[in-house]
């Protein structure tokens, strides 16, 4: 008998990533939250990903065709000014202090976030 190999982080941050996106877009109705297109939705962060204390925070994502989520690149400020009208100042400044604490994935939490995510997407797709 052999023993089953533990997923590495790399592999389960991205199995996390996948089902975290499929989450926020199927929320979203695949329908870009900035300019209303159906093309090629995507999780865009308001918060780049790289913060991952807020990586797979629900309000600091929201699907956004390939289009806009590659302007914010480029401008952050039209999603940020969306943001802050529908949501408010206050939960933009909260997410920014969010951002700003270091995080670093542990196994456990990632299998987390995959298990809850696995779960309410299928919950959706039961609908």
């Amino acid at each position: 008998m052999t023993k089953r190999k533990k997923p590495t982080l790399p592999k389960l941050l991205k199995r996390a990533d996948t089902v975290f996106s499929t989450f926020i877009r199927t929320r979203d109705n695949y329908t870009c939250v900035l300019c209303g297109s159906r093309f090629r939705p995507q999780n865009g962060h308001l918060i780049k990903r790289g913060k991952k204390n807020v990586r797979f925070d629900e309000d600091n994502c929201h699907c956004q065709c390939s289009s806009c989520n590659y302007k914010h690149n480029h401008y952050p400020e039209i999603y940020i000014n969306w943001f802050i009208r529908k949501f408010g100042a206050e939960k933009f400044d909260t997410l920014t202090e969010k951002s700003k604490v270091m995080k670093q994935f542990k196994v456990w939490e990632l299998e987390e976030i995959i298990s809850k995510y696995d779960l309410t997407n299928e919950r959706i797709l039961e609908k």
